[in-house]
């Protein structure tokens, strides 16, 4: 896998997880009762704005990582450690919040 490689699978698997934890977490909370632990999601989801500020973070997070790798002496493995373990995490919770509806 060259470096080009693992930095589009890298940012695929960010957004990947991301979607899988936003939509468990829509689908849990609007069909199976469950509740938002995380208070600043839970308040973003009360005002309607958090699929915006998903989004816009998903985008600063790939635009500052790509910026990193392209622009300074920051080498791509390490610019590519915050989106992958971000991803892990929102993978993670995706799959909790599946294991919470089943």
């Amino acid at each position: 896998m060259n470096s080009y490689d693992f930095e589009y699978a890298a940012f695929s698997f960010y957004g990947l997880a991301v979607l899988v934890d936003h939509l468990t977490t829509n689908i849990g909370i609007n069909h199976y009762g469950l509740a938002e632990s995380n208070a600043f999601t839970l308040y973003l989801i009360e005002k309607g704005v958090w699929s915006y500020v998903d989004f816009t973070m998903v985008i600063c997070t790939i635009a500052v990582t790509h910026f990193l790798i392209k622009h300074t002496r920051v080498e791509k493995k390490m610019a590519l450690f915050f989106p992958l373990i971000t991803g892990v995490i929102r993978f993670l919770a995706g799959i909790l919040n599946i294991l919470l509806m089943v």
